[in-house]
């Protein structure tokens, strides 16, 4: 008996994630702009955090200043 239900587990398992990868295939075609718009602009988001945060760099001096002023 468990042997059954394990096996149709299994093929439940199985047929769900045949079915999801199917859906993501679908998904990825039908918006590959879209993707693609958001790659570039999530590694846009990175290079300026980058930047940002780098230290000696006009961004950082500013709020050091007025992290000084405010005390």
């Amino acid at each position: 008996m468990w042997k059954r239900v394990v096996g149709y587990g299994a093929l439940l398992a199985a047929g769900t994630l045949a079915l999801q990868w199917l859906d993501y295939q679908r998904l990825v075609r039908m918006h590959s702009g879209d993707v693609y718009l958001f790659l570039v602009a999530a590694a846009f988001l990175v290079l300026g955090v980058v930047l940002g945060a780098k230290p000696g760099s006009e961004c950082t001096l500013f709020w050091e200043q007025h992290r000084e002023s405010r005390l």
